[in-house]
């Protein structure tokens, strides 16, 4: 049983006037049985309805299809039909997982990720391994990680983003220092040639940058006191280095 989120506005033909409750909605897939005639599900009597819906997809074979939506009002007029496209994917049947790869932002094809070491078995879970970070710049990256059964049937790929960070020593080793770390008032940042600018940000747990400037000197006081308590990262962009990228405290 597949599940979907339907999102549904009431477009009902002869409500011009004034809209009307809903009473009924169906849908079906592929072929339109006709009025009254696809699959029911439940809508609370109100004008406009945001529900979710167990689309049953088990019986749909791999390749392109559509789901078609529709309401009715309390009055037995017929909203449009609503029809969105979407594809299911064959997955792995029988058999057991054999092979387990994984792979880091770019994908080198089936069969050639990473292998994981793993006891075939239908079902793997809570499964343990290192990945090899040490080639990678400080920033965004991502994990992907995919099964074969013994059939020869590949599963579908899983991505897992995260953020590859630096810590003090990293940063000792650019020539750079930033503390205290947790901060309250002030972040003071430190380097020993101030030789170029460097393109500072700080932002929160969302994201979103709390401050922004350019850094010219070879000491830097940053004030801290209006910053809400929680994690921030601290991210120093170089011309003649990656950038470096700081969990950072405030208290």
């Amino acid at each position: 049983m597949a599940r979907a989120q339907l999102t549904l506005a009431a477009l009902l033909v002869g409500s011009a006037t004034m809209a009307q409750n809903m009473e009924r909605g169906e849908y079906f897939v592929d072929v339109d049985p006709g009025f009254g005639n696809g699959t029911p599900f439940t809508v609370p009597a109100l004008p406009e309805v945001n529900v979710l819906v167990d689309v049953d997809m088990s019986a749909l074979t791999a390749g392109h299809h559509v789901l078609g939506v529709r309401m009715k009002d309390a009055q037995g007029n017929w909203g449009l039909t609503n029809r969105r496209s979407f594809l299911v994917r064959s997955m792995a049947t029988g058999g057991e997982i054999e092979r387990v790869e994984v792979f880091l932002d770019a994908d080198p094809g089936f069969g050639n990720g990473v292998p994981v070491s793993v006891t075939p078995a239908p079902e793997i879970g809570n499964l343990l391994f290192d990945v090899i970070t040490d080639t990678l710049s400080a920033g965004a990256h991502t994990l992907f990680v995919r099964s074969r059964s013994s059939t020869g049937a590949w599963s579908l790929t899983s991505a897992l983003p995260f953020l590859l960070v630096v810590g003090i020593d990293e940063l000792e080793a650019a020539g750079l220092a930033a503390g205290p770390n947790p901060m309250q008032d002030q972040l003071v940042l430190q380097r020993r040639l101030a030789d170029m600018p460097i393109d500072l940000e700080l932002r929160d747990a969302s994201g979103r940058v709390v401050l922004l400037q350019q850094w010219t000197t070879d000491r830097l006081e940053l004030p801290t006191a209006g910053l809400s308590a929680g994690g921030y990262l601290l991210v120093l962009k170089r011309p003649d280095l990656e950038p470096l990228i700081l969990p950072v405290m405030k208290e």
